[in-house]
């Protein structure tokens, strides 16, 4: 009976992932935001930095080699924008390292930040970078090619 209960134990110990979980009925804040910038290269990368807001706002910056140069705001489905956030807070932030050693000079690089009550972290990643790293910035290339952006007027 012993061996079955520490097994059991091992077996739920072995199960529990190393990251975090947050509690649903939390809501997501309009301040909150994640950021994506990407760093010119050289040859012709796409460089441009795009933020998405905890309510679905996103602002975004074409720096070089995108469709569209300057600034641009635009929005998303705040309930998308809920879920985008209720993902990337499983992530173990605390792991993460603040820079990821360079894999070549002449590649671009990327800044993730993400600010929330919780978390406050802001990483500079390359290929070299954390799985669930890549894969968001990734998301986030993805979920811009959605966003109808419009110039923001000064």
């Amino acid at each position: 009976m012993r061996i079955l209960f520490l097994s059991l134990l091992l077996l739920l110990a072995a199960c529990s992932g190393s990251k975090k979980t947050k509690n649903t009925n939390e809501t997501v804040l309009s301040a909150d935001f994640v950021s994506l910038q990407r760093t010119p290269c050289y040859g012709t990368c796409p460089a441009y930095k795009v933020t998405i807001y905890g309510d679905g706002r996103v602002d975004y910056e074409g720096v070089r080699f995108v469709d569209s140069l300057g600034t641009f705001h635009g929005s998303m489905n705040a309930n998308e924008a809920q879920k985008l956030f209720q993902k990337i807070e499983t992530y173990d932030w605390k792991s993460f390292l603040d820079a990821y050693p360079i894999d070549n000079y002449d590649f671009p690089q990327f800044f993730i930040e993400y600010n929330t009550a919780e978390t406050s972290r802001k990483i500079k990643a390359n290929s070299l970078a954390s799985q669930d790293l890549i894969d968001l910035a990734k998301l986030l290339d993805d979920l811009l090619l959605n966003v109808k952006l419009e110039a923001t007027v000064n």
